[in-house]
């Protein structure tokens, strides 16, 4: 239990060290762009902030059910935690990317792809867990392997 709590308190650090790192960034690259303000550069930090900070501090103070990971056999739930991190990670880059192209006053494809295909990490990342998490509760309240 301690082992958890300390675990949930390392991710919140980097979660918050992370948004502090983007937040740092906005702000240096907003200062040398001449003027120039992008959406996606402005509000960078807020996904590291809100789709990893913030679950990470309700699952420390044991309102989240983030706690008591998935307990079957192949680790499953974690994979699924891990797909939902990828998907944090692809749209804070993909916001970097398209606010520094549209400061440069230029447009791409990929930093939109790269978004859609977070979202979809995030989506399939957090329903997988929550669906192995629920499958692990009903195979632990009836005793058999479904």
């Amino acid at each position: 239990m301690q082992e958890e709590k300390s675990t949930g308190r390392k991710i919140l650090v980097r979660y918050l060290a992370i948004t502090a790192f983007c937040l740092l960034v906005s702000v240096i690259y907003g200062h040398f762009s001449h003027g120039i303000r992008s959406f996606w550069m402005s509000w960078l930090a807020l996904w590291p902030l809100v789709l990893g900070a913030v679950p990470a501090a309700l699952t420390v103070a044991e309102i989240f059910p983030f706690r008591d990971t998935a307990t079957d056999q192949n680790g499953a739930g974690e994979v699924m935690k891990d797909i939902y991190r990828f998907g944090i990670a692809a749209v804070t880059v993909s916001s970097f990317l398209k606010g520094a192209l549209e400061i440069a006053g230029t447009d791409s494809l990929y930093p939109d792809v790269l978004r859609y295909a977070g979202a979809v990490m995030l989506m399939c990342g957090a329903a997988g867990f929550f669906y192995v998490r629920h499958k692990d509760r009903n195979r632990q309240r009836t005793g058999t392997d479904t």
